[in-house]
């Protein structure tokens, strides 16, 4: 493990994060997302866009993707459930959008930047 993935590993697993935050950044994004409209909930999880500071540790993406589908999955197993099996949910695509050069962001540092 490098680093960078240490330091994001932080916002996934709260042992290492500041206790006045609990809440990790997967379970913030799906509350975000399940407090919209339910006829844009399909759509948002499908394109998830990351940008630049701490969405470019490596594996960030993956990392938030295999969280959300977990607990998207959960919640349509559940329905499933507390209805009985008469309710066959239609699976969710969770796809979290992050750009290839991603992984090289870390190395794209402007070395005079505490000259300016």
């Amino acid at each position: 493990m490098t680093f960078g993935c240490s330091l994001a590993e932080g916002l996934f697993s709260l042992q290492f994060a500041n206790p006045d935050f609990m809440q990790p950044i997967s379970d913030m994004v799906d509350e975000v997302i399940q407090n919209c409209p339910i006829d844009v909930r399909r759509p948002l999880y499908k394109n998830i866009v990351l940008s630049g500071s701490s969405t470019m540790f490596c594996d960030f993406g993956r990392k938030l993707q295999r969280d959300l589908k977990r607990m998207v999955d959960a919640r349509l197993k559940l329905s499933e459930v507390l209805s009985g099996g008469r309710i066959k949910p239609k699976p969710i695509e969770v796809h979290v959008i992050s750009n290839h050069m991603q992984r090289y962001a870390v190395c794209f540092v402007d070395p005079c930047w505490h000259l300016r």
